[in-house]
């Protein structure tokens, strides 16, 4: 076996027990634990005395189809380390299929072996977490050395994810991001944290019962937003560059607190330059 490695569709405890004492044990040890149609489907009795067994420096992998809510519910108090679901869908096959291609393609272009590019279980890379597809369109080479890099280089990094919003997610110059919003009694939810290039203005977010804190004007576009906070609940107005954040990660938890950390490091650094224009 190779160090690092995974397997799947364990389902007796001989082989379990080998793999784990093996020299070289995988990280990741996965159990297929309800797509019946599997030769290495795993009943949920003999489960749960399989992950009773030391796995010593492995990690035990929940291996899910389209689960249910039955499944988790039976499967929630065993000692799996991660769960991993899986959409038997074409469109995700043609995507990963892309992404080795262009995975290829990048260690041509940076004359580098394909195994030494490191990245994620799902194949994302770098600082940025970008795809292989995303490095090739949109990494930069921000600090002028001849060299794109991600892994290894701030800089780089930093002006490549400035690129991919810009030229991805179309960032909007000088506009803004987001806004708190005051609720009326009478609220219409209708878009409520659907993440989305926005398609109503500031005045319809105003009938539905969302009322900006900042004023801009009417016509501008937004989408409304919940969260809960320390106090309670908090209701935004997401603005056009809210969803251009979404393009990198579209979920709405993500771009708020990208949004906000921003706005930290921005008031950190005029407290030392004096000057933040």
């Amino acid at each position: 076996m190779i160090k690092g490695s995974k397997i799947c569709g364990i389902s007796d405890p001989d082989t379990l027990n080998f793999i784990i004492n093996h020299p070289y044990p995988p990280q990741f040890i996965g159990f297929i634990c309800n797509y019946k149609k599997s030769s290495r489907y795993v009943e949920i009795e003999k489960l749960k005395e399989l992950v009773k067994v030391d796995k010593k420096k492995s990690n035990f992998v929940a291996v899910l189809v389209k689960p249910d809510e039955d499944i988790l519910e039976k499967i929630k108090n065993l000692a799996f380390d991660y769960y991993h679901s899986i959409e038997k869908r074409e469109s995700r096959k043609k995507f990963f299929t892309i992404q080795l291609e262009n995975l290829f393609l990048l260690a041509r272009e940076q004359n580098k072996d394909p195994l030494s590019l490191k990245g994620s279980y799902a194949g994302a890379m770098g600082w940025g977490q970008f795809m292989p597809d995303s490095y090739r369109d949109y990494a930069v080479d921000f600090d002028g050395d001849n060299l794109v890099d991600i892994w290894n280089n701030p800089t780089d990094a930093i002006g490549s994810v400035a690129n991919f919003l810009y030229k991805k997610g179309k960032w909007k110059k000088d506009q803004p991001v987001a806004t708190r919003a005051h609720i009326k009694e009478s609220l219409n939810i209708d878009g409520l944290n659907k993440m989305r290039r926005p398609n109503k203005t500031i005045a319809d977010m105003e009938k539905q019962g969302f009322i900006p804190a900042q004023n801009y004007a009417k016509d501008s576009l937004a989408f409304p937003m919940m969260l809960s906070g320390k106090y309670g609940d908090e209701y935004w107005l997401g603005l056009y560059n809210f969803y251009a954040i979404g393009r990198y990660n579209p979920r709405i938890k993500y771009a708020m607190a990208v949004y906000q950390l921003g706005l930290e490091i921005r008031e950190q650094r005029c407290e030392i330059v004096k000057n933040c224009d």
